[in-house]
């Protein structure tokens, strides 16, 4: 597999553009390397990147948090003793583990990632069918978590959980009833404009042919949040070690400066085609 690194944005970077990595070694089943891809590339920065920064202790740190907020973004997987733990681990380890061709701390990370999502999903699949978010609260929910703390205990990830799911039901009720107030809008300036009475007593019947047509019934908005995180669990699901390798590349990346970013050469090849198109 090759791969690239696509060039800091920063003026005053130094292009990476061109540094292609040669193909990994491959056994017999044809399968990749990817603590000898995660070694090349960390050199290579070295080698190449405007700052000319050795991948130490430093960089390190800054990588590990760069992973954590990668996957964590708004702090509602992760519990403090989680990140502490890794942090005690890895947060001067992973320059030596990448220099040993082992990416270890990110698959680990990104495991235990895998299973709080898969247990979150089915958690929130009961809170949601079971019928007993409560809509008459004062509790608060922030609508940024980026810069929070992350949770003590998983008793204050349930909390968050539910004030977030909470906050998405009532939501999709709004969306509802806002699409219910404008259609009422429009059909009275139909009718209106028509020089018909209003349709206060209810929505005109459909015409004949309308009628035979059987419609679908929208989704409830329990439904539509169930459905939307369904979908990122399938996302999840489909994350392979390549695209783990690909996540914690990146963030050793970003670690250098923040415009520098890992590109794999699939993701070089959508990036360049993405830049042509008009």
């Amino acid at each position: 597999m090759k791969l690239r690194l696509r060039p800091a944005l920063s003026l005053i970077a130094v292009s990476l553009m061109g540094c292609v990595m040669p193909p990994v070694s491959r056994g017999q089943n044809d399968k990749t390397d990817y603590g000898l891809v995660a070694g090349t590339v960390a050199n290579m920065l070295m080698e190449n990147h405007y700052s000319m920064k050795d991948f130490d202790d430093e960089l390190s740190r800054k990588a590990l948090q760069n992973f954590f907020d990668y996957l964590d973004y708004s702090r509602l997987y992760f519990t403090q003793a989680e990140i502490e733990n890794f942090r005690s681990l890895y947060e001067t380890k992973l320059d030596d583990y990448v220099f040993k061709y082992q990416i270890k701390p990110a698959k680990e990370i990104h495991q235990l990632y895998l299973k709080k999502i898969k247990d979150r999903a089915a958690n929130i699949k009961a809170l949601l069918e079971g019928g007993k978010l409560d809509f008459n609260t004062d509790k608060n929910i922030e609508l940024s978590r980026k810069d929070a703390p992350w949770a003590a205990s998983e008793g204050d990830l349930d909390e968050l959980w539910t004030r977030q799911i909470t906050r998405e039901v009532l939501q999709e009720r709004l969306i509802l009833a806002r699409a219910a107030e404008r259609k009422k809008e429009k059909e009275a300036k139909d009718a209106a404009a028509a020089g018909k009475p209003e349709a206060s007593q209810g929505t005109p019947p459909p015409a004949p042919e309308a009628a035979k047509e059987p419609r679908k019934t929208p989704d409830t908005p329990e439904q539509k949040v169930l459905k939307r995180y369904d979908r990122f669990l399938k996302v999840i699901l489909e994350q392979d070690d390549e695209d783990v390798t690909n996540f914690f590349l990146s963030c050793i990346a970003s670690a250098y400066d923040p415009h520098s970013e890992y590109l794999s050469a699939p993701e070089q090849d959508r990036f360049n085609i993405d830049m042509k198109s008009p």
